[in-house]
């Protein structure tokens, strides 16, 4: 059985070359900016649309298009599964679309990159590099405070994708983790 995949005209012309090399049994339903929906190359009303799979990659944030997408989507008549590029799913959309029967699904791919961050912005507080530095480059010898992550005390509000990689490179510096976060399901990474 062939499944529909709605996704915006610019996210399929970046995956099109890869999709084709799969040989899937996919029906790529591209959308525009202007809420036009193609099925077979033909424009269909998005009010008559039964989608499968909905996939937001990045492009519908990047064009600045977002929002005007979250609204076509709820005008579909159904759609099976929405497949979001974001970690949070805090916007009121998601719950909206949810509410009509949608799945949706969030992305992992960006834990890694913004705990790493997070990890650097701490560690430029922790350790004065700047000052660091300076110094070294006008040879000066000269003892720069600084504090160790190990046995201090971290408190993460949520757990999801972005807490659970922050915890495990928060925990292999030695330092306590807390977390905020709606399961009590125990975990190696919290305290």
């Amino acid at each position: 059985m062939t499944v529909k995949v709605a996704m915006f005209e610019k996210s399929y012309d970046y995956i099109k070359p890869r999709l084709d090399t799969l040989g899937l049994d996919v029906a790529v339903v591209p959308f525009d900016r202007n809420g036009q929906f193609l099925v077979d190359g033909k424009a269909v009303p998005r009010q008559n649309l039964d989608i499968d799979y909905v996939w937001f990659s990045t492009h519908i944030n990047a064009d600045g298009f977002r929002d005007t997408a979250f609204d076509y989507m709820l005008d579909c008549k159904s759609i099976g599964v929405l497949q979001t590029f974001n970690a949070g799913l805090d916007h009121p959309f998601y719950k909206k679309l949810s509410d009509k029967g949608t799945r949706v699904c969030n992305s992992s791919a960006q834990g890694v990159a913004i705990a790493e961050y997070t990890m650097a912005q701490v560690l430029s507080v922790l350790h004065p590099i700047e000052l660091q530095r300076r110094l070294q480059a006008e040879k000066k010898w000269q003892t720069t405070p600084f504090r160790e992550i190990s046995q201090t005390s971290w408190l993460i509000v949520g757990f999801g994708p972005i807490g659970q990689e922050l915890a495990k490179r928060v925990k292999a510096f030695g330092a306590k983790v807390d977390v905020v976060r709606r399961s009590t399901a125990p975990s190696p990474l919290v305290d």
